[in-house]
């Protein structure tokens, strides 16, 4: 996390309806998110730093699945 980011807040219902969790470093959630788009998915919510200090992005796959892509690496507040 080499910028200062802004955490942005998941609503619950999306959290929880999850098809598929893809937990990855955070220097990947980026790239998958972009890969997930050019294969035909739907941005949902792009890659961002949200309040819990977890790096990740929402997509929807073409059947209408919501995936989320995260990083397993918590971003640290107090740097």
């Amino acid at each position: 996390f080499e910028k200062e980011e802004k955490p942005i807040s998941v609503p619950r219902r999306m959290a929880k309806q999850c098809a598929l969790v893809l937990k990855c470093c955070k220097d990947k959630v980026d790239s998958y998110y972009e890969k997930a788009l050019e294969q035909g998915g739907k941005a949902v919510l792009s890659p961002a730093v949200r309040p819990f200090g977890s790096y990740l992005a929402y997509v929807e796959d073409p059947a209408g699945l919501l995936i989320e892509i995260a990083s397993n690496e918590r971003y640290d507040y107090n740097k």
